[in-house]
């Protein structure tokens, strides 16, 4: 009955069973009789759901709902979005106390990165946020807000092409390293700022306050005896945003000095989704030794 529940008054049960193949059937009635029934809806107040372009692409820009609302007594909340064909669970039989609630959907990738497959398949286009509050009783309210939503999916990217070089080093030498970054995706990776082209060794993208946003795309080269604590120290942008599809090639080059390591190191590119997780890691783990000047 529209989410209330009985109003006083008197009611009957009808049970009837049957065998599945037979046309007769056993019917037992008995009566019922409600009093002092809540039959008050829930109040649920000034339900905001922002952005209203929702792009769950995991680029950091408008890629997380935010929703909020008001209840003034404890209830149960479901949350779905709707979006063409496709539904998803926001929230699912939830306690939440009097006061305002907050909710945000999907978690970032690094808390739950099992939920990479939540935001695949969701059609671009006008779409819908539901939420749904039970009382104690069993009265619901149902609200919904809509949303448009844009470009929806999971980065991947693709290593190509990788150089390396030279591989015998001197103090003075300059270890080049190029190679094809592809987007096979199916949304766009967006471009950390530009920084540094080159790096001397021992320095870091953090240390030359080379920072880059949660979600933007860097690529970068990591060594075998790196204890700096700093993964992957040498990071460069990519220079553009990347289409689906699209690719670029990209150049990084680091300066050979006194700190470079006696002992051979292995040095290898990764792609870094910032803040997230690698889309790329050990590809063309490369040799690279120090020798003497005289040799």
């Amino acid at each position: 009955m529209d989410g209330r529940v009985l109003s006083d008054g008197q009611y009957e049960i009808v049970a009837t069973a049957r065998e599945s193949t037979a046309s007769d059937h056993v019917e037992l009635r008995k009566p019922l009789t409600i009093t002092n029934a809540d039959t008050t809806a829930p109040a649920l107040d000034d339900l905001q759901v922002t952005p209203e372009f929702f792009t769950p692409n995991q680029d950091g820009v408008d890629d997380r709902l935010g929703i909020s609302f008001t209840i003034a007594e404890p209830v149960v909340v479901d949350m779905r979005l709707f979006a063409g064909d496709e539904t998803r669970w926001l929230m699912r039989n939830t306690v939440a106390d009097p006061g305002t609630v907050h909710a945000s959907w999907p978690p970032p990738l690094r808390h739950a990165p099992q939920l990479n497959q939540a935001v695949e398949n969701l059609p671009a286009g006008p779409a819908e946020v539901e939420v749904t509050i039970q009382d104690r009783a069993g009265n619901r309210t149902v609200q919904r807000r809509g949303i448009t939503l844009g470009e929806a999916g999971t980065p991947q990217v693709q290593v190509a092409d990788v150089q390396i070089s030279p591989t015998a080093v001197q103090a003075g030498t300059t270890i080049t390293i190029t190679a094809t970054i592809i987007n096979n995706g199916t949304v766009t990776l967006r471009a950390a700022p530009l920084g540094p082209s080159t790096y001397a060794w021992g320095e870091d993208a953090p240390s030359l306050r080379f920072t880059a946003d949660t979600g933007t795309v860097r690529w970068g080269v990591e060594f075998s005896l790196n204890r700096s604590g700093v993964a992957f120290p040498f990071r460069w942008s990519l220079g553009r945003d990347l289409a689906p599809g699209e690719s670029v090639a990209v150049t990084g080059k680091i300066s050979v000095n006194e700190d470079f390591p006696q002992e051979p190191v292995q040095l290898w590119i990764g792609v870094i989704h910032e803040n997230n997780r690698l889309l790329a890691d050990r590809r063309s783990i490369t040799r690279v030794q120090l020798v003497n000047s005289e040799n």
